[in-house]
């Protein structure tokens, strides 16, 4: 269990490790797994993770400013608004990190309620973090 859930280094962000230790923290049990081809970028670090015992997956990314989260985001965005996919992407993103929420129609319940806390959680941090600065 981690217990230090400060941003790391002088960007404000947290480390792809930090990101799934926060999600486990809280329950939300991942395995890596394979990122679905419209949504890899040529620059950037990213992971891929199914949720346990759900067809749900988490998509992190972590890049080297907040200029290139923007540019990443409208380039994965612009792609996916072309394909026919059985779930609806759930965008966030703040400073230099996009969280993609991979939701499936028949999978909103507690589990959605938990990983937007999670995810509302970090972006807390990274605003607290700006303003103790």
């Amino acid at each position: 269990m981690v217990t230090d859930h400060s941003i790391s280094n002088n960007k404000n962000t947290y480390t792809l490790t930090q990101l799934e230790e926060k999600f486990e923290n809280e329950g939300i049990i991942l395995d890596k797994t394979r990122m679905n081809r419209y949504f890899v970028l040529n620059y950037g670090q990213s992971a891929a993770y199914s949720i346990k015992d759900s067809r749900s997956e988490l998509y992190f990314y972590i890049f080297d400013s907040e200029e290139e989260c923007i540019k990443g985001r409208a380039q994965i965005e612009e792609e996916n608004s072309k394909l026919n996919i059985p779930h609806a992407p759930n965008f966030n993103s703040v400073g230099n990190i996009l969280i993609i929420y991979m939701v499936y129609p028949d999978n909103q319940s507690k589990e959605m309620s938990k990983i937007i806390e999670v995810i509302n959680n970090i972006k807390s941090d990274f605003f607290e973090a700006l303003e103790s600065r």
